[in-house]
Protein backbone atom coordinates (compact mmCIF):
# COMPACT_ATOMS: atom_id res chain seq x y z
CA UNK A 1 0.00 0.00 0.00
CA UNK A 2 1.23 3.72 -1.07
CA UNK A 3 -0.42 5.49 2.05
CA UNK A 4 -0.99 4.53 5.47
CA UNK A 5 -4.39 4.77 7.38
CA UNK A 6 -3.90 8.50 7.20
CA UNK A 7 -3.27 8.60 3.95
CA UNK A 8 0.19 10.11 4.10
CA UNK A 9 2.92 8.20 1.62
CA UNK A 10 4.68 5.32 3.06
CA UNK A 11 8.45 6.21 3.16
CA UNK A 12 10.69 4.08 1.46
CA UNK A 13 14.47 3.88 2.62
CA UNK A 14 16.54 6.76 1.44
CA UNK A 15 14.12 9.01 1.40
CA UNK A 16 14.37 11.68 3.98
CA UNK A 17 11.41 12.13 6.05
CA UNK A 18 11.04 13.55 9.31
CA UNK A 19 9.73 10.74 10.74
CA UNK A 20 9.17 7.47 9.24
CA UNK A 21 5.18 7.35 11.90
CA UNK A 22 4.14 11.01 12.14
CA UNK A 23 3.53 11.85 15.54
CA UNK A 24 1.05 14.50 14.62
CA UNK A 25 1.93 17.42 16.24
CA UNK A 26 1.51 19.26 13.27
CA UNK A 27 -1.59 18.26 11.93
CA UNK A 28 -4.92 19.10 9.73
CA UNK A 29 -8.25 17.99 10.61
CA UNK A 30 -10.90 17.04 7.99
CA UNK A 31 -13.00 19.86 6.95
CA UNK A 32 -16.97 19.48 6.84
CA UNK A 33 -18.05 19.19 3.46
CA UNK A 34 -21.15 21.75 3.86
CA UNK A 35 -21.69 21.76 0.04
CA UNK A 36 -23.90 24.79 0.52
CA UNK A 37 -21.07 27.03 1.96
CA UNK A 38 -18.85 25.33 -0.27
CA UNK A 39 -20.56 26.43 -3.25
CA UNK A 40 -21.48 30.00 -2.13
CA UNK A 41 -17.12 30.69 -1.59
CA UNK A 42 -16.80 29.17 -4.73
CA UNK A 43 -18.90 31.18 -6.74
CA UNK A 44 -16.99 34.16 -5.29
CA UNK A 45 -13.98 32.83 -6.64
CA UNK A 46 -15.47 32.50 -10.10
CA UNK A 47 -17.55 35.59 -10.15
CA UNK A 48 -14.17 37.72 -9.48
CA UNK A 49 -12.08 35.23 -12.09
CA UNK A 50 -14.28 34.14 -14.91
CA UNK A 51 -17.00 34.70 -17.11
CA UNK A 52 -17.42 31.05 -17.45
CA UNK A 53 -20.74 30.05 -15.53
CA UNK A 54 -19.97 27.74 -12.80
CA UNK A 55 -22.82 24.53 -12.76
CA UNK A 56 -22.56 22.92 -9.12
CA UNK A 57 -24.36 20.01 -10.30
CA UNK A 58 -21.56 19.32 -12.63
CA UNK A 59 -18.61 19.97 -10.18
CA UNK A 60 -20.60 17.31 -7.59
CA UNK A 61 -21.02 15.06 -10.22
CA UNK A 62 -16.94 15.10 -11.39
CA UNK A 63 -16.08 14.93 -8.02
CA UNK A 64 -17.68 11.69 -6.99
CA UNK A 65 -17.02 10.05 -9.74
CA UNK A 66 -13.14 10.96 -8.82
CA UNK A 67 -13.53 9.84 -5.24
CA UNK A 68 -15.28 6.50 -6.63
CA UNK A 69 -12.88 5.86 -9.34
CA UNK A 70 -9.74 6.60 -6.52
CA UNK A 71 -11.93 4.06 -3.78
CA UNK A 72 -11.60 1.63 -6.70
CA UNK A 73 -7.99 1.83 -7.13
CA UNK A 74 -5.80 0.07 -4.41
CA UNK A 75 -2.79 2.82 -4.91
CA UNK A 76 -5.26 5.23 -4.11
CA UNK A 77 -7.63 4.90 -2.24
CA UNK A 78 -5.40 5.39 0.75
CA UNK A 79 -5.73 8.65 -0.39
CA UNK A 80 -9.34 9.25 0.80
CA UNK A 81 -8.70 8.37 4.20
CA UNK A 82 -6.40 11.57 4.83
CA UNK A 83 -7.29 15.03 4.65
CA UNK A 84 -8.76 15.89 1.66
CA UNK A 85 -10.69 18.94 -0.36
CA UNK A 86 -12.30 19.59 -3.40
CA UNK A 87 -11.58 22.47 -5.54
CA UNK A 88 -12.40 24.41 -8.29
CA UNK A 89 -9.89 26.86 -10.63
CA UNK A 90 -11.86 29.09 -13.42
CA UNK A 91 -10.25 29.17 -16.81
CA UNK A 92 -6.88 30.59 -17.16
CA UNK A 93 -6.84 34.89 -17.03
CA UNK A 94 -3.14 35.23 -17.81
CA UNK A 95 -0.43 33.32 -18.99
CA UNK A 96 1.93 34.28 -15.82
CA UNK A 97 1.08 32.55 -13.29
CA UNK A 98 2.51 34.44 -10.83
CA UNK A 99 0.68 37.49 -11.83
CA UNK A 100 -2.71 35.11 -11.36
CA UNK A 101 -1.69 34.32 -8.02
CA UNK A 102 -1.53 37.69 -7.21
CA UNK A 103 -4.63 39.10 -9.01
CA UNK A 104 -7.28 36.57 -8.14
CA UNK A 105 -5.89 32.99 -5.94
CA UNK A 106 -4.49 34.48 -3.03
CA UNK A 107 -6.89 37.76 -2.42
CA UNK A 108 -9.75 34.95 -3.15
CA UNK A 109 -7.89 32.54 -0.58
CA UNK A 110 -7.76 35.79 2.36
CA UNK A 111 -11.18 36.69 1.38
CA UNK A 112 -12.42 33.56 2.24
CA UNK A 113 -10.43 33.32 5.58
CA UNK A 114 -11.42 36.57 6.61
CA UNK A 115 -15.17 36.12 5.39
CA UNK A 116 -15.36 33.21 8.44
CA UNK A 117 -12.59 34.65 11.20
CA UNK A 118 -12.76 38.30 10.77
CA UNK A 119 -10.71 39.09 14.02
CA UNK A 120 -7.86 37.36 12.73
CA UNK A 121 -5.54 38.47 9.58
CA UNK A 122 -4.96 37.25 5.96
CA UNK A 123 -2.12 38.84 4.00
CA UNK A 124 0.36 38.10 0.88
CA UNK A 125 3.61 38.78 1.96
CA UNK A 126 4.95 38.52 -1.45
CA UNK A 127 3.07 41.46 -2.93
CA UNK A 128 4.91 42.29 -6.14
CA UNK A 129 7.43 39.75 -5.69
CA UNK A 130 5.27 37.18 -8.06
CA UNK A 131 4.68 38.11 -11.44
CA UNK A 132 7.24 37.05 -13.56
CA UNK A 133 8.75 35.13 -10.82
CA UNK A 134 7.10 31.35 -10.88
CA UNK A 135 7.77 28.06 -12.84
CA UNK A 136 6.29 24.65 -13.01
CA UNK A 137 8.82 22.25 -11.57
CA UNK A 138 9.66 19.78 -14.01
CA UNK A 139 8.26 16.05 -13.95
CA UNK A 140 6.02 17.15 -11.24
CA UNK A 141 3.31 16.33 -13.82
CA UNK A 142 1.55 20.11 -12.38
CA UNK A 143 1.42 21.29 -16.27
CA UNK A 144 -1.54 19.20 -16.46
CA UNK A 145 -2.92 21.36 -14.19
CA UNK A 146 -2.08 24.35 -16.60
CA UNK A 147 -3.07 22.78 -19.60
CA UNK A 148 -6.62 21.62 -18.53
CA UNK A 149 -7.08 25.43 -16.69
CA UNK A 150 -6.93 26.72 -20.16
CA UNK A 151 -9.65 24.65 -21.76
CA UNK A 152 -12.18 25.56 -18.93
CA UNK A 153 -13.20 24.98 -15.27
CA UNK A 154 -10.97 22.72 -13.34
CA UNK A 155 -11.85 20.29 -10.69
CA UNK A 156 -10.43 17.97 -8.58
CA UNK A 157 -9.21 17.35 -5.31
CA UNK A 158 -6.62 18.23 -2.87
CA UNK A 159 -4.71 16.13 -0.20
CA UNK A 160 -2.33 18.39 1.97
CA UNK A 161 -1.18 15.87 4.09
CA UNK A 162 0.02 13.03 1.83
CA UNK A 163 3.78 14.29 1.97
CA UNK A 164 3.69 15.57 5.10
CA UNK A 165 7.01 15.63 6.86
CA UNK A 166 9.26 14.93 3.68
CA UNK A 167 12.09 16.89 2.47
CA UNK A 168 10.80 19.24 -0.27
CA UNK A 169 13.46 18.18 -2.73
CA UNK A 170 12.46 14.56 -1.87
CA UNK A 171 8.56 15.58 -2.83
CA UNK A 172 9.65 16.53 -6.46
CA UNK A 173 11.20 13.32 -7.20
CA UNK A 174 9.59 10.64 -4.93
CA UNK A 175 6.02 11.75 -7.55
CA UNK A 176 7.69 9.11 -9.99
CA UNK A 177 6.22 6.50 -7.30
CA UNK A 178 2.46 7.47 -7.72
CA UNK A 179 0.19 6.41 -10.21
CA UNK A 180 -0.15 8.85 -13.25
CA UNK A 181 -3.36 10.59 -12.70
CA UNK A 182 -1.49 11.80 -8.79
CA UNK A 183 -0.35 15.30 -9.22
CA UNK A 184 2.03 17.27 -7.16
CA UNK A 185 0.10 20.22 -5.21
CA UNK A 186 0.49 23.18 -6.66
CA UNK A 187 -0.51 26.93 -5.68
CA UNK A 188 -3.69 27.57 -7.41
CA UNK A 189 -5.66 24.07 -6.08
CA UNK A 190 -4.14 25.05 -2.59
CA UNK A 191 -5.44 28.28 -2.72
CA UNK A 192 -8.57 27.58 -4.18
CA UNK A 193 -9.40 24.33 -1.40
CA UNK A 194 -8.63 27.59 1.02
CA UNK A 195 -11.67 29.17 -0.97
CA UNK A 196 -13.43 26.29 -0.50
CA UNK A 197 -12.69 25.09 2.72
CA UNK A 198 -11.33 27.88 5.03
CA UNK A 199 -11.43 26.21 8.57
CA UNK A 200 -8.70 24.00 6.82
CA UNK A 201 -5.83 25.94 8.32
CA UNK A 202 -7.77 26.54 11.61
CA UNK A 203 -6.64 24.24 14.57
CA UNK A 204 -8.09 25.92 18.24
CA UNK A 205 -6.51 22.80 20.37
CA UNK A 206 -3.75 21.74 21.48
CA UNK A 207 -2.37 21.00 18.02
CA UNK A 208 -0.61 23.43 15.45
CA UNK A 209 -1.66 23.22 11.11
CA UNK A 210 0.77 22.23 8.82
CA UNK A 211 2.16 24.90 6.64
CA UNK A 212 0.80 23.88 3.08
CA UNK A 213 4.33 23.70 0.66
CA UNK A 214 3.11 24.49 -2.94
CA UNK A 215 5.84 21.83 -3.74
CA UNK A 216 5.04 21.91 -7.70
CA UNK A 217 6.25 25.44 -8.67
CA UNK A 218 9.70 27.10 -8.03
CA UNK A 219 11.58 29.83 -8.41
CA UNK A 220 12.55 31.37 -12.24
CA UNK A 221 15.47 32.86 -11.00
CA UNK A 222 18.91 29.80 -10.24
CA UNK A 223 19.66 32.10 -7.35
CA UNK A 224 16.62 31.59 -6.11
CA UNK A 225 15.99 28.06 -6.37
CA UNK A 226 16.28 27.41 -2.48
CA UNK A 227 13.54 29.10 -1.68
CA UNK A 228 9.79 27.54 -1.71
CA UNK A 229 6.02 29.06 -1.22
CA UNK A 230 3.25 28.17 1.13
CA UNK A 231 0.47 29.30 2.83
CA UNK A 232 0.48 28.88 6.69
CA UNK A 233 -1.81 30.08 9.71
CA UNK A 234 0.54 31.55 12.29
CA UNK A 235 -1.24 32.56 15.17
CA UNK A 236 -4.30 31.96 13.52
CA UNK A 237 -3.31 34.28 11.12
CA UNK A 238 -3.25 33.28 7.41
CA UNK A 239 -0.83 34.42 5.20
CA UNK A 240 1.28 33.72 1.87
CA UNK A 241 4.91 33.48 1.85
CA UNK A 242 8.37 32.12 0.91
CA UNK A 243 11.04 30.74 2.75
CA UNK A 244 14.36 28.56 2.14
CA UNK A 245 14.57 24.89 1.59
CA UNK A 246 17.85 24.68 3.87
CA UNK A 247 17.66 22.33 6.02
CA UNK A 248 14.26 21.18 4.47
CA UNK A 249 13.24 18.02 6.42
CA UNK A 250 10.66 19.60 8.84
CA UNK A 251 7.28 18.04 10.74
CA UNK A 252 6.03 21.40 10.01
CA UNK A 253 5.87 21.33 6.29
CA UNK A 254 3.60 19.11 4.26
CA UNK A 255 3.48 18.89 0.54
CA UNK A 256 0.15 17.41 -1.03
CA UNK A 257 -1.02 15.93 -4.01
CA UNK A 258 -3.93 16.21 -6.58
CA UNK A 259 -5.81 14.78 -8.57
CA UNK A 260 -8.04 16.30 -11.39
CA UNK A 261 -11.93 15.04 -11.57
Amino acid sequence: MLFDDVGRLRPLAGERVYSEEDRGYFDLRQPELNWAAIEARMQRLFTGASAEPLSFLMVRQRLESCRQKALSGPESRGLFDGVHVPFALPAVMNTDLGRELEDVFIPAACGSFLADYAKYSASNLCVGALPGAVKTVPNSRWERVQRAQAQGTVIGWYFPLALKGFAIPDQRTLIARFPEAMILSGPLEIAASLVACPELLMRQDDKYPNLLVMSAIESVDADQAHMFWFFEAYGWNLCFNRRSMIGPVSEYFSGGITLLA
